[in-house]
């Protein structure tokens, strides 16, 4: 008859002393293990053999034998199940742990290493766990910390906004005139002669009691959004606290804008289309929960990317801790969005936005359709509540973030996105209390902490 090895959390499997050693030595979770290159020589060596994983965050088995176009044999390493498990479920190989034999396999180990077995002796078939890290991304995006930005209405130059600004996004300019004011106020100044912005389709707020619109800092005369992403030239904006005209009231002002200016955030309009205010996103301060809540991640299809690359809506992603797992672009989904095919019906599948949302490519060419690259490829959807996975779900004793107090998220350096990037500033605005009173001050993170920069 067949053999076969199911062994899950509480199961064992002989061992040898060579095998042994092995097992001495893997006790890294699969997430640190990636962090180095994954790899993509598949063996071709040793015997076939068929995989079983049962995946924690859905419950469902995955079962293979072939990875692109190559059977798997007793001779690949759990990096190469991992790799194949990321495009088989769209979980990223960072946010897997492999269990066999009630440990985690380590990357490096060969099959017949971790069933400590020769080949001859190898099952057929051999069942998995595989554990999800579903509490950050990219299983998981935020909580994120929504904070107003000082900008009027005069800030900037706005369209018209007709009905085909409102459906397709528009953008807006802030002149080297206007951005000199704004500075005086908030402390920036840019190297470029104006500031342009893109803005995604408008659409109304689906908010509707006054605790979600307080949490989220929308203008109580506000009722439509958009997506502001970051301008065109954000790395050209930069902080000069010579430029302040009242320095403790508005160090805070200006992280925010200039989070803003080179991460993003919302903008909010009346009834009439005109602006009323704005908002960023960063950081959770403390054990607060957060203000903006996002449903585990669910898979997008490459057909919805073709449909909405034509408008320009897609832009890359400036914040590191996402690039860091492989994300390049991203949009902002409106709520209940319909995505048409180029005869301007509705595609047969929709993504469930009711609140609106976040897409997130992991590569760059968006007419991609290779398998594997689109694999991670998904989107985010606005929760109106905690999750119940990895966050909490009651306010009871939590603490609402100081307005004045705010985590901007760390950028990457224009430069590139390799491995060796300088990272630009983390601020932080705290509170000192220093003779002769309390002051606040801005704490600026660097990485690598060798960097020689010049800080004002």
């Amino acid at each position: 008859g067949s053999r076969s090895f199911f062994l899950g959390i509480n199961g064992g499997a002989p061992r040898t002393a060579a095998s042994s050693a092995s097992r001495g030595r893997a006790t890294a979770t699969m997430g640190d293990a990636f962090s180095q290159q994954v790899p993509t020589d598949l063996p071709a060596g040793g015997v076939p053999v068929q995989i079983a994983a049962s995946c924690s965050h859905t419950g469902e088995t995955v079962s293979f034998a072939r990875y692109r176009g190559q059977a798997v044999t007793s001779e690949w390493t759990a990096g190469h199940l991992a790799l194949a498990l990321q495009t088989l479920t769209g979980v990223h190989v960072q946010s897997q742990r492999l269990m066999f034999g009630g440990r985690i396999a380590d990357p490096g180990e060969s099959i017949e290493s971790i069933l400590g077995v020769g080949a001859d002796a190898v099952p057929e078939r051999i069942k998995f766990f595989m554990l999800v890290d579903r509490t950050s991304f990219p299983q998981r995006l935020g909580p994120f910390a929504s904070v107003a930005v000082t900008l009027h209405s005069d800030d900037f130059v706005l369209p018209e906004l007709s009905e085909d600004m409102r459906a397709n996004g528009f953008y807006w300019e802030m002149s080297t005139a206007k951005l000199g004011r704004v500075g005086l106020r908030v402390g920036l100044r840019s190297k470029t002669r104006s500031i342009i912005g893109q803005v995604s389709p408008l659409h109304p707020i689906t908010l509707t009691d006054e605790e979600s619109r307080r949490d989220w800092n929308v203008p109580p005369t506000a009722v439509s959004l958009a997506w502001s992403y970051a301008v065109n030239c954000w790395d050209t904006v930069e902080s000069d606290a010579y430029l302040l005209d009242t320095w403790p009231e508005s160090v805070g002002s200006a992280a925010c804008l200039k989070s803003f200016l080179s991460v993003g955030g919302f903008v909010f309009f009346d009834g009439a289309g005109h602006f009323v205010g704005a908002m960023t996103v960063g950081r959770p301060i403390g054990t607060h929960p957060g203000n903006l809540h996002f449903c585990e991640a669910r898979r997008w299809h490459p057909e919805w990317t073709r449909a909405l690359m034509e408008q320009g809506r897609f832009q890359h992603i400036t914040m590191k801790s996402l690039r860091d797992f492989g994300a390049r672009m991203y949009l902002w989904l409106r709520p209940k969005e319909v995505i048409e095919g180029i005869d301007g019906s509705p595609l047969n599948r929709q993504p469930e936005v009711p609140h609106g949302g976040f897409v997130y490519l992991f590569h760059e060419d968006l007419l991609a359709a290779d398998e594997a690259e689109v694999a991670l490829d998904r989107y985010f959807a606005v929760s109106h509540a905690p999750s119940s996975v990895g966050q909490s779900s009651s306010k009871q004793g939590q603490q609402s973030p100081h307005s004045d107090v705010f985590r901007c998220f760390t950028l990457v350096d224009r430069r590139g996105v390799g491995p060796d990037d300088v990272l630009v500033q983390t601020v932080e605005t705290v509170s000192v209390q220093q003779p002769p009173g309390q002051h606040e001050v801005t704490v600026i993170e660097l990485s690598p902490p060798q960097e020689k920069r010049s800080l004002r």
